[in-house]
């Protein structure tokens, strides 16, 4: 027992003589309060710095994905004019017109918007379809006669590479212009009957031809990823020609014979409208909503 009492008493001893030269070793204690001064020097420095505003289109941002919706409405004109080959035994006649018609169109876009000064620049890929547009124009027999000639374009679509230039007013508010090329088309189909004859001249062909926009418009910044768009575009196709179609009685220099889809002629189609949009884009929509 008195042994286990000495060995308590040295470890003990041991113990407090380690504390006291470790304390010793230490030196000047430090001092707490003077890194009040060390934060003053901290937040000077910081004044000092300029600061650049972070925003949506700020060129501290880095470029942005994004992924748009468009509804609108298309002042669409569809233009045609053409008639028969040369054949002497076919009637001279001619068509002419232009069906305007108002059409819904919609569709989508995704692009990538690059931080520029002032604003960004957009580059995109979009693509739109468009409503049946049906009318009547006129054809014309011998200068005089006149027949009507209906027209339709259905399924109506283009595709679009876009450049467009944001320009910022303020940090929610923007105006925009630029435009595109790329390609559109519809199905055409026209027919027009001589009753007095039994004869009719029809065209059913599928356009496709070089298409071009330009537009502007602005944009109201909803939050740091959404953002509105009121816009304007106007877009044309190339004209197109189609090959007329001839059914009815037909005199080839012997006997008179009826005869179906026979070649007659070409037409001549080009197609324009204004159109007003409303787009919804959404900037990184892949990013984790919070």
């Amino acid at each position: 027992m008195r042994r286990i009492v000495r060995l308590f008493v040295i470890a003990g001893l041991v113990a407090w003589r380690a504390g006291g030269g470790m304390a010793s070793e230490l030196g000047q204690q430090v001092d707490l309060s003077a890194l009040s001064q060390f934060a003053g020097e901290r937040d000077a420095l910081m004044n000092d710095m300029p600061l650049e505003p972070v925003s949506l289109d700020s060129c501290c941002c880095g470029p942005r994905w994004y992924v748009a919706g468009i509804v609108g409405a298309s002042f669409a004109s569809l233009t045609t004019a053409g008639g028969p080959n040369s054949d002497p035994n076919w009637n001279p006649a001619r068509f002419s017109g232009t069906v305007n018609d108002t059409l819904f169109t919609g569709g989508g876009a995704i692009g990538i918007a690059l931080p520029r000064p002032s604003g960004a620049l957009r580059v995109e890929f979009e693509g739109r379809g468009r409503d049946l547009q049906d009318g009547v124009e006129s054809a014309v027999i011998n200068g005089r006669t006149v027949l009507p000639n209906d027209v339709r374009a259905a399924d109506g679509w283009s595709t679009m590479a876009n450049i467009w230039r944001d320009i910022r007013l303020n940090d929610r508010v923007g105006v925009y212009l630029g435009g595109g090329i790329g390609g559109g088309g519809y199905r055409l189909c026209s027919f027009a009957a001589f009753d007095a004859v039994g004869a009719s001249v029809h065209s059913r062909d599928n356009v496709s031809a070089f298409a071009w926009q330009a537009g502007t418009g602005m944009f109201y910044n909803l939050s740091d990823r959404i953002a509105i768009d009121f816009g304007y575009r106007f877009m044309g196709f190339n004209q197109q020609n189609t090959g007329l179609l001839y059914d009815g009685p037909y005199d080839n220099g012997t006997d008179i014979v009826n005869v179906t889809d026979q070649p007659y002629g070409t037409l001549a189609t080009a197609f324009s409208s204004s159109e007003l949009l409303l787009s919804i884009r959404i900037y990184e929509p892949f990013r984790r909503w919070r």
